[in-house]
């Protein structure tokens, strides 16, 4: 990216640091002739001209005293400069026009787009991101995750904390945490109708309580039925329901299958996420972790009547709908992330279409957010990989 700096350290200059804090978050110094010793200008390194000369960079004259001498001292030098001093939204738009600074244009507006739809959730990301100028000029100017850059920015990292809207939630890692916010929060993947005030809702894979908090703001009486056999992200989740007072959940550590026993689990390097179904993808069985964790049949667990039913469990979709049957007459809307291709024929999307079909459900298939991310070039050659999808199923009126 090019060079931009300001120069001035006036009444000028104040004005544009003060506000025009996305322009000035770009500047890499501020220009004085009158230079004694090292020192800082809005947290901007002060340098004399000689020092920038070679660069051949851009200039914003922030000046009214002395802009008529700059500007021609500049025009002899043949150097780029900014000259509308007293109009810095112009100022701000000439930068972002000007070659070397339209991929930095193209982000930050990717950026506020993004933003924009985590003020949803977390009202104060714009202000909390813009505030810390070497954090947004490395979003914009760098190939960093944007999502997880602006997550983290928010974040109290101390604690492995995050505010959404009046709920403090925990997390493993930011990463992990990342890729379920955006399919949660900004998605919205488990959004259900109901003019119920007291729904019942069943999360089975509820990892670290994330789909509570979703269920929780649209419907705060819901009753919830939660199951995560991973004893760490468990304790998360506990704390999470017990820090925010969530009411109303009944929380098993155990693990869904088709029988009641013990089973062995094996849990992914990150520590977020893990299945019961031992996958045999070149690679992936080394990076995992072997413990053995308490299984259950969903049957036990299914009340009369089943508003929501959102299953997230790695590998076991197709033996525990199986298992259910005719217990699927007592669901409404169903969500399922279906997991394929490397456990050995099985997990079956065809076996559990058929199932949901014939008791009743209109569905629609699509892939997870982030199987789409990773196959969306030339998707044919993903085919039998390591891919998910996800099942919306609806009762039929």
């Amino acid at each position: 990216m090019r060079k931009l700096y300001v120069w001035g350290r006036g009444e000028c200059a104040k004005e544009l640091f003060e506000t025009q804090k996305l322009l000035t978050s770009f500047v890499d110094g501020v220009i004085d002739s009158n230079l004694s010793e090292e020192s800082f200008f809005y947290g901007k390194p002060v340098v004399s001209f000689e020092k920038v000369e070679s660069i051949n960079p851009f200039i914003i004259i922030a000046t009214s005293k002395y802009y008529s001498e700059i500007k021609e001292f500049l025009d002899n030098k043949s150097l780029k400069y900014l000259d509308d001093y007293c109009d810095y939204n112009h100022v701000y738009q000439k930068v972002m026009r000007a070659p070397g600074f339209r991929d930095v244009n193209y982000r930050t507006k990717l950026l506020f787009e993004l933003m924009n739809k985590i003020e949803k959730w977390i009202p104060t990301a714009v202000e909390i991101v813009i505030s810390n100028p070497e954090k947004f000029q490395e979003i914009i100017t760098t190939d960093i995750d944007m999502y997880i850059a602006v997550l983290d920015c928010c974040a109290d990292k101390d604690n492995n904390m995050i505010q959404i809207l009046d709920s403090y939630i925990e997390y493993d890692s930011i990463a992990d945490f990342s890729v379920i916010f955006r399919e949660i929060m900004l998605h919205e993947e488990y959004y259900f109708h109901t003019v119920k005030e007291e729904p019942t809702i069943i999360d089975a894979g509820a990892n670290i309580g994330l789909a509570i908090l979703y269920f929780k703001f649209l419907y705060p009486k819901c009753k919830i039925i939660a199951f995560e056999p991973n004893e760490k992200v468990y304790g998360i989740l506990q704390r999470n329901i017990t820090r925010n007072g969530w009411e109303n959940i009944s929380l098993y550590q155990m693990a869904l299958s088709d029988r009641i026993g013990d089973a062995r689990f094996y849990i992914q390097k990150s520590g977020i996420a893990g299945s019961i179904e031992r996958r045999n993808q070149e690679g992936i069985n080394e990076k995992c972790k072997e413990v053995t964790v308490k299984t259950t049949i969903l049957n036990n667990y299914m009340p009369k009547y089943v508003d929501f039913l959102k299953m997230d469990i790695e590998g076991s979709e197709t033996v525990v709908i199986e298992k259910l049957g005719c217990l699927l007459n007592n669901v409404e809307y169903l969500f399922i992330e279906f997991h394929e291709g490397n456990l050995k024929g099985r997990n079956s999307i065809s076996k559990i279409l058929g199932i949901v079909e014939k008791y009743g459900f209109d569905v629609n298939v699509g892939k997870s957010y982030a199987s789409q991310c990773r196959s969306e070039f030339r998707p044919m050659n993903y085919v039998g990989s390591r891919i998910s999808e996800v099942i919306y199923a609806k009762r039929k009126i």
